[in-house]
């Protein structure tokens, strides 16, 4: 009788850790998941100058450790033909709705800037998404799910030194914060950021605001970036876009969208100084309107995107257009999986 009981014991504790080894596999194996853009730019004004890029080629790999840690690495292979580690970073969660972030990843600013590559509605970000709000950090960050409300608020503190330098020792650092509130087909989304990368600090202000009705979605941003001690004159930038998606039947597609884009910015300076200690403007004052139509193929975790994009510049009346300044049509094709 003890020999039969301890029997159906082992028996029942090797059928427990077979279960436990097989929701080990299942939940802890890595998920490998990537993006790849190639595009062609044709200038419509003066000239006619025209290039071939692969603006990403991505590849990114996430997992579990345990029920409360994960991983996650990001690299873009070829980004218009240079090799970017974008994302390494470990996170902590706690059932109470908390997570803890620590590496490298995006520092919690704008929306537009925030999109993953296969959310974009255009070939080209917008000035916010490019210039103002565009930022990845090496530091620690943490993100908060209220249970009593639709409210996700997550901040974090960087290196003000670049990406590509983790032995810089510093006095100054990168503070960030926003916070995102659902409410039916809509949201508002409100962040700050202080940076300062070249001994002048710059404190950015964002809000955002995005509606979802049928077919339907708009989007709305506005970014201030403030100078501090008066260093340069402030910049004003905010994107406004509408999109709208219908099913088709077609050989290689099953959805056909519009996008319209109205962005702009005022002269922008990212905080590096010249030789003189004065901040240069690395992008003058500009305005843009984007149109678009998209062919899609869409599946539940993959598919694919084939773009066409016209941007009309606008320019202040004193400046001289470079070459990649000037009004362009864009074509795109996008994979992702």
């Amino acid at each position: 009788m003890i020999l039969l009981a301890s029997a159906l014991c082992c028996s029942a504790t090797e059928n427990v850790s077979n279960k436990e080894v097989s929701k080990t596999l299942t939940d802890y194996l890595p998920q490998i998941h990537g993006v790849m853009r190639s595009r062609f730019e044709q200038l419509t004004d003066d000239g006619g100058e025209g290039r071939f890029q692969v603006a990403n080629a991505r590849v990114n790999l996430r997992g579990n450790i345990t029920d409360f840690a994960s991983y996650y690495v990001h690299v873009d292979f070829c980004n218009k033909g240079s090799v970017r580690m974008l994302d390494a970073y470990m996170t902590l969660k706690s059932k109470k709705g908390w997570k803890i972030m620590t590496g490298q990843m995006r520092v919690p600013f704008s929306v537009d800037a925030s999109k993953a590559i296969e959310n974009y509605l255009f070939t080209n970000h917008s000035f916010i998404g490019t210039y103002v709000g565009n930022f990845r950090g090496v530091g620690a960050k943490a993100g908060w799910n209220a249970g009593f409300a639709p409210l996700y608020v997550e901040g974090g503190i960087f290196n003000s030194a670049v990406m590509t330098n983790h032995e810089k020792w510093q006095k100054d650092y990168v503070y960030a914060i926003k916070s995102r509130y659902n409410f039916g087909n809509c949201f508002v989304e409100g962040a700050f950021e202080s940076r300062c990368p070249d001994g002048i600090r710059l404190n950015m202000y964002d809000a955002a605001f995005s509606w979802t009705g049928g077919r339907w979605y708009a989007e709305a941003e506005y970014a201030y970036k403030h100078y501090t001690n008066h260093h340069a004159d402030a910049c004003h930038a905010y994107n406004f876009m509408i999109d709208y998606r219908m099913p088709i039947n077609a050989e290689w597609f099953n959805q056909m969208s519009f996008q319209g884009r109205f962005d702009g910015a005022t002269d922008h300076c990212s905080g590096s100084r010249s030789d003189l200690g004065l901040l240069t403007v690395e992008q003058v004052s500009r305005k843009r309107l984007t149109g678009g139509v998209t062919l899609s193929y869409l599946r539940e975790k993959a598919g694919l995107d084939l773009r066409l994009n016209y941007e009309q510049y606008f320019y202040p009346k004193h400046y001289v257009q470079k070459t990649g300044d000037g009004n362009r049509l864009s074509v795109e094709l996008i994979f992702w999986f």
